[in-house]
Order: C-alpha cells, then sequence, then structure tokens
C-alpha cells in the first residue's frame, strides 16, 4: 500500500504535464480542428504536431532537471532512481494522448480505438504478467507503460502521416497557430494549473500528514468507481468536436439542446455507477484486492460522491469552452482551489482521511455549481433559449 502510494504521487506528475497538454494543444484542437475545412485542417494539425514535439521535449527537460535537484536536497535513495523511468514515461504518455485525440479531432475514431488498445491493452496484458512472473517494482511499472505507449505512438505516426510535417516546415503557420492555441488556451493553462493544485494538493497533503499508506488507500478504493472515467474520456473525445460542429454550423440553440442532454444521459450514467459501486463497496474493495483494504469501504462511498459531484463541470466546461469562455473555467476553478487552500490543511489534520475526501467532495461541487453558474449566463445572452 505504501508503495501503491508512491506510485499515485508520482504520476502527479504525469498528471500536470497532461493538464498542461491539454490546455495549449489538446482542447484548442479539439475545439478548432473539426471547425475547419478539409483544406485547411492538414496545415492545421501537422502545425498542432510540430507544437506537440516540441512540448514533449521541454517537459521532459523540466523533469529530468527537477530531479536533480531534487537529489541535492532532500529526494529519498530509492526513489532516485525513478527520475529517468518517470521522464520516458511522461513523453510517451504525452505523445500518445496527442494522437489519440488528433483522431478524434480529425473524426478518425477507428484509429482512436486502434491507438488506445495497443497502448492500454498491452499495457494492461504486459503489467498482469510481469507481476505474476516478475514482480513489479515501481521502476518497472513505469518502464512498462512508456514502452506501450510508444508502440502506440508508432502506429500514430504511420496512421496520421503528421511526420510529413517534419520534412516541410512553415514557421510562419507554426507561429500563427502557437498565437491561437495561447489565445485559446492561457485560461485554461491556469485553469488546470489551479486544478491540479486544488486535486493533487490534498493528496500530497494526505501523504505528508498522514502517510503514503493513506495515499494508497485513496488511490486503491478510486480505481473501484475508476469506471466512471470511460464515460468522462468519451465526452472529452466525442462530445468536444461534436458540440464544436454543431455551434459552428447551427449557432448557439442546438449548442445549447446538445449540452442539456449531455448533462442529462451522462448524470444518469455516472449516478448509475456510483450507485452500484456505494452498494456495496466492501464487496468491491474484496472481490478486487482481496482483504488487503477491507475496512475503507465508506473510502469507495465518498469517491462515488466526488464523481458524481464532479461530472457536471463536463458538459458546462465543453459548452464554455466552445463559446470561447475559457476564462470562466479558470475562474470555477479558481474558487476551487482557494476553498482547497482554506479547507483542506485544517480537515486533514483535525479528520485524518474522513477530512481529506471531505475536503475532495467540496471542492469538486463548489467548481461544478460555477461551471454551470457560468454556461448559464452565457445562455442567457440568448434570450429566446431556455436553460
Amino acid at each position: 500500500m505504501e508503495f501503491y502510494g508512491i506510485f499515485i504521487m508520482l504520476t502527479g506528475v504525469i498528471l500536470f504535464s497532461t493538464n498542461i497538454q491539454h490546455a495549449i494543444i489538446v482542447s484548442p484542437m479539439m475545439v478548432m480542428g473539426p471547425a475547419k475545412d478539409t483544406q485547411h485542417s492538414e496545415s492545421y494539425f501537422r502545425s498542432s504536431f510540430i507544437i506537440q514535439l516540441y512540448f514533449t521535449v521541454v517537459f521532459v527537460l523540466l523533469i529530468l532537471v527537477a530531479g536533480e535537484l531534487l537529489q541535492l536536497t532532500f529526494l529519498r535513495e530509492h526513489l532516485k532512481n525513478l527520475v529517468i523511468p518517470l521522464a520516458f514515461a511522461t513523453a510517451a504518455i504525452l505523445m500518445q494522448e496527442y494522437f489519440r485525440r488528433y483522431f478524434f479531432a480529425s473524426g478518425r475514431t477507428m484509429h482512436a480505438l486502434v491507438n488506445d488498445s495497443l497502448s492500454y491493452g498491452l499495457q494492461l496484458g504486459v503489467l498482469v504478467f510481469t507481476h505474476f512472473a516478475f514482480g513489479l517494482t515501481l521502476e518497472i511499472c513505469l518502464y512498462i507503460i512508456a514502452i506501450t505507449s510508444c508502440i502506440a505512438i508508432i502506429h500514430g505516426i504511420l496512421a496520421s502521416h503528421l511526420y510529413s510535417a517534419l520534412s516541410a516546415p512553415l514557421l510562419t503557420q507554426h507561429l500563427k497557430v502557437v498565437k491561437d492555441h495561447w489565445i485559446f488556451g492561457k485560461w485554461l493553462i491556469a485553469q488546470n494549473i489551479t486544478y491540479w493544485l486544488g486535486t493533487q494538493m490534498v493528496i500530497y497533503l494526505t501523504g505528508f500528514l498522514l502517510s503514503a499508506l493513506a495515499v494508497g488507500a485513496m488511490g486503491a478504493t478510486r480505481n473501484i468507481v475508476g469506471i466512471v472515467n470511460i464515460l468522462f474520456l468519451a465526452l472529452d473525445n466525442f462530445a468536444t468536436p461534436r458540440a464544436s460542429r454543431s455551434f459552428a454550423k447551427h449557432g448557439m440553440e442546438k449548442l445549447n439542446i446538445y449540452i442539456n442532454r449531455l448533462t442529462l444521459l451522462g448524470g444518469t450514467l455516472t449516478a448509475c455507477i456510483a450507485l452500484i459501486a456505494s452498494i456495496a463497496p466492501e464487496f468491491w474493495l474484496k472481490l478486487v484486492y482481496s482483504d488487503e483494504y477491507s475496512g475503507y469501504g465508506w473510502v469507495v462511498i465518498a469517491w462515488s460522491v466526488f464523481y458524481m459531484t464532479g461530472y457536471f463541470q463536463r458538459p458546462s466546461g465543453i459548452g464554455l469552452r466552445v463559446l470561447d469562455s475559457p476564462k470562466s473555467i479558470f475562474a470555477g476553478t479558481l474558487t476551487g482551489t482557494i476553498v482547497a487552500l482554506v479547507i483542506t490543511y485544517p480537515a486533514i489534520s483535525f479528520g485524518g482521511l474522513p477530512g481529506a475526501m471531505a475536503s475532495l467532495i467540496i471542492v469538486q461541487a463548489v467548481t461544478s455549481a460555477y461551471y454551470m453558474f457560468a454556461y448559464r449566463k452565457q445562455v442567457e445572452k440568448h434570450p429566446k433559449l431556455s436553460f
């Protein structure tokens, strides 16, 4: 449990890098790419690929430099060997994530399915085999994640033909896309950084104030409800491009109808998953982990509330991105992060693990409420529409 807690905190670094990637590359691409005609979309996607390459190199260098600096200060001996595999895994995940999102944005969903299957399917199989055959360490886990992601990257390169951008650099086009992405994503960068602080701060403070074992328990119980992330990823992959196309072709009215449907249908599905997990949490924990996490069923219920509350950020956030209102998304996330900064330390200090889970749920509730309010204000600018 302790080493799993360390693994959760290490993957927080990867989460931070993917959050920034989503803000400055993926989210703009998912909105701008589908809205362009065929002639302009090809050059646009080539430029976005070049930007992605530079972005990945920068983040790898940051991890390596940060690792060296930490080794000179307080990095524990058994963690020093994880810096290079962490940098490798981060680079591979960033590139694979770009290709899977590119396929969705360009309407090639079957290629996205193949890419995900190569990455996550192989990853699952190799992790399970290695666990039973040789045993897993943190270092081996990171290398397996990196290598399986690289296999999917090879597929992405061959299927997308974006490598042609390397042989025909169009600097002016690349700079234009960089400018467009920055204008679109600058508030999303701030939003994703504050989101990371608002959620990961709870995890890291739990590890600091309680133990890595407590973080491991949070991560393990989260996995029981984590199947809902499939729904959340589907929303990001399918709903954002469709919402963008709907708004570009039919205007605000059709977009509002689409967002309302997402809210109702997705909220119902999330509630069903949360309910199934909450009815017999100890049963699910024993089924997945045997008796190792016995007594933590209440944490599964807390995660169910967390995901149910947080779902409502998704459709409202999609609507705000399509309406080019990332500033509202940032404001909502900043509000939640401020709440986290105020309540997390005393909640964990006095309430332990229950206090940590309560902090996460409150932050989600505040952020979701702000997103929905901000989207509703956008709708009210069109008086003929109903929310």
